[in-house]
C-alpha cells in the first residue's frame, strides 16, 4: 500500500469512527479511531519530509487522544502516561498458526507467569515484528488473554524538550511503582518509536536516551523483586528502532511474526467459509492464490467473495487478478538492516 493509499485508508477509518459514535456505537468508534491513528503514525514514519513527519505525528497523537475519549471512563491510578486496555477475549485456541511460538511462550513466559516463578521465567520484556497486517497485535492480545493479566497501554509521547526530561522520568517512575502494587501487570506499547527512535535530532536523542534508560533500570528492579510485571512491543518498522535498545538487550526475547504460510491461509479460509456450503475445491484454489498476501489481505478478499456468495472459482481469480495486493517491498529493505544490527541476538522463529 502506497502513502496515497495509506492516507486514503487513514481518513475512511476516521471516517467510520465519527458514524460509529454518532450511532452511540463507543466501542466501534474506539477501534476505528485508534486505527487512523496507528495509520497516521506509520505515514510519519514512511516520509523523509520533516514538515509532513511533525504533521502526521501530530495527527496520529489527535486521534489516538480522541479514541481514548470514546471509551468509558475505568479507574486508573497510573495517571495519564498509560490507560487501560479492553480485556481480550479470545487466547491462543482462537488464533490460527504460529504454534511453535505459542510452545515457546507457554514454556518461557506462560507456565512460569501462572505459577509465579520468576526465576525460572527470566523474561520481563518482548518485542514482536514482522510486515504490517500479519496479526502481530492480535497475537499479543491472545497471549494477554493466556496469562490473565492486567494490560496497559503506554500512550505515544510527544518528543520532549530538555527542560521536560526530569518531569517526564518522574511521571513513568511512578507508573512503574504503581504497577508494583498490583503486580500481574502487562505493559504494551504498539508503536515504540516515539520512544525508542533512531532519528537524528537532539530531541529525539533526548527522549530515546532517556526512555531506554528508564526501561532498563525498571526491568532491573522487577527482576529483583520477582514481580509478575512485563513490557510488550510490536512494530512492522524494526529498522528505526534505536540500535541502543538493542545493544542495551532491553528486550530479553525479539519474535518475528511472519507472512501466513499455507496452513494459516487455510485455516482462515475456513473460518471464514464455515457457515457457508462451499467446496473444497474452492477454497484450496483460494489459498493458492493468497500465497504471499497478509492476512488483513485475506480478510478483505475472504469478505467482498462471501458478500458476492457465488463461489464460481473462475470469478474468484479474476478479483483477487484485480486485487491491490498490500506491497511490502519496503518492510523487505528495512528488515534487512534491522536483522544485520542483530548478529549477536538470536532471533526467535527466524
Amino acid at each position: 500500500m502506497n502513502f496515497t493509499q495509506k492516507r486514503i485508508e487513514m481518513m475512511k477509518a476516521y471516517s467510520n469512527a465519527i458514524d460509529a459514535f454518532s450511532n452511540s456505537d463507543n466501542q466501534k468508534a474506539y477501534e476505528e479511531m485508534v486505527q487512523a491513528s496507528k495509520i497516521a503514525r506509520e505515514l510519519a514514519d514512511s516520509t523523509t519530509d520533516y514538515d509532513d513527519t511533525r504533521e502526521y505525528t501530530t495527527l496520529a497523537d489527535y486521534y489516538f487522544a480522541k479514541a481514548q475519549s470514546y471509551l468509558e471512563k475505568k479507574d486508573n491510578d497510573f495517571g495519564n502516561d498509560i490507560y487501560m486496555m479492553e480485556p481480550p477475549t479470545q487466547g491462543f485456541n482462537d488464533f490460527i498458526g504460529l504454534d511453535n511460538i505459542k510452545k515457546y511462550l507457554e514454556e518461557t513466559i506462560i507456565i512460569p507467569w501462572r505459577e509465579h516463578k520468576l526465576k525460572t521465567r527470566k523474561k520481563n520484556s518482548l518485542l514482536f515484528y514482522g510486515p504490517f497486517g500479519v496479526g502481530k497485535t492480535r497475537f499479543v492480545h491472545s497471549l494477554l488473554k493466556e496469562l490473565d493479566a492486567k494490560a496497559y497501554y503506554f500512550k505515544p509521547i510527544r518528543h520532549f524538550h530538555l527542560s521536560d526530561l526530569v518531569d517526564v522520568e518522574h511521571d513513568y517512575k511512578q507508573v512503574f511503582k504503581e504497577a508494583e502494587k498490583q503486580d500481574n501487570v502487562i505493559f504494551f506499547i504498539e508503536q515504540p518509536i516515539p520512544f525508542f527512535s533512531d532519528g537524528q535530532d537532539d530531541i529525539s536523542k533526548d527522549t530515546t536516551e532517556l526512555f531506554i534508560r528508564l526501561f532498563q533500570k525498571e526491568n532491573k528492579r522487577i527482576k529483583r523483586k520477582n514481580l509478575n510485571i512485563m513490557l510488550i512491543a510490536t512494530t512492522s518498522v524494526p529498522d528505526k528502532l534505536s540500535s541502543k535498545v538493542f545493544k542495551k538487550n532491553l528486550f530479553d526475547d525479539i519474535i518475528y511474526i511472519p507472512y501466513p504460510d499455507d496452513e494459516i491461509r487455510k485455516g482462515m479460509i475456513e473460518r471464514y467459509f464455515l457457515s457457508q456450503d462451499v467446496d473444497d475445491q474452492y477454497k484450496n484454489r483460494l489459498v493458492e492464490l493468497t500465497k504471499g498476501f497478509v492476512n488483513t489481505d485475506l480478510s478483505r478478499i475472504c469478505k467482498t467473495l462471501l458478500n458476492d456468495k457465488t463461489f464460481d472459482i473462475e470469478k474468484m481469480e479474476n478479483l483477487i487478478s484485480t486485487f491491490n495486493q498490500q506491497d511490502n517491498s519496503e518492510f523487505e529493505k528495512s528488515v534487512s538492516i534491522f536483522e544485520n544490527q542483530l548478529k549477536d541476538r538470536e532471533i526467535i522463529n527466524k
